[in-house]
């Protein structure tokens, strides 16, 4: 019986892909930027709003949400 050959897979990674994340946080808080998470708005403040695209962040609270536009922008509002 002849034998055959099967090709191995190639896979790639990134040995510094943690330490570049450490260091792009470490970059940001310098300049005084933080991570925030920001909810989906109700569907009732997403009906309300005017469509738009946020092109400048407002000031950020309690009461911000985002809305997904159709075409993948965002719109960041505060319901208050």
């Amino acid at each position: 019986m002849p034998g055959y050959y099967i090709p191995g897979e190639t896979i790639s990674f990134d040995p510094n892909d943690g330490l570049r994340k450490r260091v792009e946080n470490q970059c940001m808080a310098d300049k005084g930027y933080a991570p925030v998470s920001i909810p989906p708005c109700p569907d009732n403040v997403a009906r309300a709003a005017p469509p738009a695209a946020t092109r400048v962040l407002p000031a950020l609270g309690p009461e911000s949400c985002a809305i997904r536009n159709r075409d993948g922008s965002f719109q960041i509002v505060n319901r208050g």
